[in-house]
């Protein structure tokens, strides 16, 4: 895929900051009138690129510029920080489960049968379901723990903070989002 080089405006000045991955040219349009490009990273398409009514204007947007990258890559720092620092709590036996759907509740249960310091090994497991009323299509539900599914298969996966794991079982399927189980049974509906 060919990529269009950045646009850098004629007699422009860089302006940067230290340790942040953006630049904007400062420059003086056709009209006279204060102009600058921002570009992040090493992308070729600018973040943004505006006339200014005068220097103080465009002075203020160039720091507004960067003081939002330097948040975002405080926020990235800290975020992989917390995720390296992180050990999980989670130990064989416990069980994760997953609630998902849109006119219905659909739950899927989990046993984790391994462990290491950031991943969990874990496979499906059969689930006890009760009804709420002889004409409700909705109750609850509760593991069974040791009670493989039919198709239960192991899946490995980093623990996140929080306990929390997310997979999908084959490529490009649905992401579930699993966590630990901490009462005894969940709410399931039909939806009907």
């Amino acid at each position: 895929m060919f990529k269009l080089p950045r646009y850098i405006p004629k007699d422009s000045t860089p302006i940067e900051r230290a340790g942040l991955p953006a630049i904007v040219y400062s420059y003086t349009g056709n009209s006279g009138q204060p102009a600058a490009v921002a570009y992040i990273g090493k992308s070729s398409k600018h973040a943004w690129h505006y006339r200014f009514s005068n220097e103080a204007r465009r002075q203020e947007k160039i720091d507004m510029f960067f003081n939002g990258i330097a948040q975002r890559e405080d926020f990235k720092l800290t975020r992989k920080v917390e995720r390296v620092s992180f050990d999980h709590s989670l130990k064989v036996g416990d069980v994760l489960y997953s609630s998902w759907g849109y006119d219905q509740t659909n739950v899927e249960f989990f046993q984790i049968t391994a462990t290491t310091q950031k991943t969990v090994t874990f496979r499906e497991i059969c689930q006890s379901r009760g009804r709420d009323g002889t004409l409700s299509d909705s109750g609850t539900c509760a593991p069974i723990k040791n009670m493989w599914t039919n198709d239960s298969k192991p899946y490995t996966r980093t623990v996140r903070p929080g306990n929390s794991v997310s997979f999908a079982e084959y490529e490009g399927g649905y992401t579930k989002y699993l966590s630990l189980l901490d009462r005894p049974s969940v709410g399931w509906s039909d939806g009907h």
